[in-house]
């Protein structure tokens, strides 16, 4: 394995995966085109989005063939470009001659959501463990939640009223 990524939707989530990582003694850093640690490079997981993956260099990306292709790639709310052809074609470039492991709690939402038959089917072989909601929130991981649900009828005075009432509760 040349490289540990882990590629998140966002820049939120990838800071807080790096400090995540470093506070259970793993050694975690945004990725850098520049390199991270010199010789140790490889030691420590390196974090991007996956909007700065690309075919070419940019001021912003990073071409995905400077990776090389032996790499474990994470793959954080994997869900967010499944559908498209591009960027999964990106992901899986990453991880040609490597390992890839995707993660989602909606994976099963956003197979439903892309209608394509052969990513379900791919997903559907490739599923390691389903994790729904429902025993989420049972085994006391998940949030508190109320969906409250109001018919203003477009009167914007009342949708006002109802959005500062919601959050004063």
């Amino acid at each position: 394995i040349n490289r540990t990524l882990l590629v998140t939707p966002g820049e939120a989530l990838s800071r807080q995966h790096i400090d995540e990582l470093v506070r259970s003694g793993i050694a975690a850093t945004v990725f850098s085109r520049g390199g991270t640690g010199g010789l140790f490079r490889g030691r420590a997981v390196e974090v991007l989005e996956t909007s700065k993956l690309a075919e070419t260099d940019g001021e912003k990306t990073v071409a995905v063939d400077s990776f090389e292709s032996n790499n474990l790639v994470l793959i954080d709310e994997g869900h967010h470009g499944s559908s498209g052809e591009v960027i999964r074609g990106l992901r899986n470039r990453l991880s040609a001659d490597g390992f890839a492991f995707e993660y989602s709690a909606t994976f099963g939402q956003a197979m439903k959501a892309a209608k394509k038959p052969e990513l379900e089917a791919s997903y559907a072989r490739a599923v390691v463990f389903d994790y729904a909601y429902r025993r989420f929130y049972a085994d006391g991981y998940g949030k508190d939640f109320r969906v409250l649900n109001v018919d203003d009828g477009g009167e914007e005075a009342l949708h006002h009223r109802y959005l500062v009432a919601c959050l004063v509760a």
